[in-house]
């Protein structure tokens, strides 16, 4: 049953939210940064899936950039206007988490900014799978990243976890090349599915978003020891998600 209306708090909680998250299609390059697969928002992506409140294939395809995490999060924050008062207060934290994550707060952008005209690397901790890492991006250009990860702390039979790619944006078109992981859950109209259980492997990325759809293509190599016959295999892998963009 619909509450006729919500209550103080959560209407407080929505109208700060409407304040703070910048816009879904702001142009930066730190934009085409991809959140790691371990990263604790994917979890509560998919609790928000859960609810109702974002689209559940827009998740499963991972990783997504951190433009696709904040137009997410400004998604549930739409439709949390609309649903039961109960579902906000279920959501409350994990909105309030993901908009500190996410969102482009003028302090951010100070700093974006500078690191920007000065080409300088930002260095940050990596919140995935409690592995100890360092982490460097290079802004090379408007719509172009350098990225790079180094994992600690992994035990001698571990899946590789360090990460270096390139990211690029061309219109709606992005590309990634590089060592990275992916990930792909079930949608409703496929079966395919990637594990992130190998780690990171040697991929090329590319998503187009499309009139409420999303193309992925991916071409990795499946490094191994042994076998027959010997040496990788090369995945030629391609997804299309409807109705995942506005």
């Amino acid at each position: 049953m619909r509450s006729p209306r919500l209550d103080g708090a959560v209407l407080l909680l929505l109208a700060n939210f409407a304040v703070f998250p910048g816009p879904a299609n702001a142009e930066s390059p730190w934009d085409l940064f991809y959140v790691p697969i371990g990263h604790w928002s994917y979890q509560v992506f998919d609790r928000l899936a859960s609810l109702g409140l974002i689209s559940l294939d827009a998740i499963t395809a991972r990783p997504i950039t951190q433009r696709e995490a904040r137009r997410l999060v400004e998604e549930a924050v739409s439709r949390a206007r609309t649903a039961d008062s109960w579902i906000v207060g279920l959501v409350e934290h994990d909105l309030r988490r993901l908009n500190e994550q996410f969102s482009m707060s003028s302090r951010f952008e100070i700093q974006a900014r500078s690191l920007i005209y000065n080409r300088a690397p930002e260095f940050t901790p990596a919140q995935s799978r409690g592995v100890s890492s360092a982490a460097a991006t290079l802004v090379l250009g408007d719509d172009w990243l350098l990225f790079g990860r180094a994992a600690g702390g992994e035990s001698p039979g571990d899946p590789p976890a360090g990460e270096i790619y390139t990211a690029l944006q061309v219109g709606s078109v992005s590309l990634q090349l590089g060592r990275t992981s992916s990930s792909w859950g079930p949608s409703l109209r496929t079966g395919l599915l990637l594990s992130d259980n190998a780690g990171t492997l040697p991929l090329f990325r590319l998503t187009a978003e499309l009139p409420q759809a999303r193309l992925t293509k991916i071409v990795a190599s499946l490094e191994r020891s042994g076998g027959s016959p010997p040496g990788p295999i090369v995945l030629f892998a391609t997804r299309l998600d409807w109705m995942v963009t506005p």
